[in-house]
């Protein structure tokens, strides 16, 4: 299901099948076609590895993570 998007992203929420809980799958569109993108997109991953807020969903910063869904 479709949750949100942004200028260079789509959020969906989905069900993970190994634990049974739902979670927020955020695809960063193009995010390593050009030099610019994949700077933005390194950018953000180091940004949030640093934050520690509970408004922030922390995850393991893997291009391929799928996140807890705040419902």
């Amino acid at each position: 299901m479709h949750i949100g998007k942004g200028a260079y992203d789509i959020v969906c929420s989905a069900l993970n099948s190994e634990t049974n809980e739902h979670v927020a799958i955020k695809k960063i569109a193009n995010a390593f076609d050009n030099r610019i993108d994949a700077n933005r997109t390194l950018r953000e991953i180091k940004l949030l590895r640093h934050m520690d807020h509970d408004n922030v969903v922390a995850s393991g910063y893997n291009p391929f993570t799928v996140e807890e869904l705040i419902q």
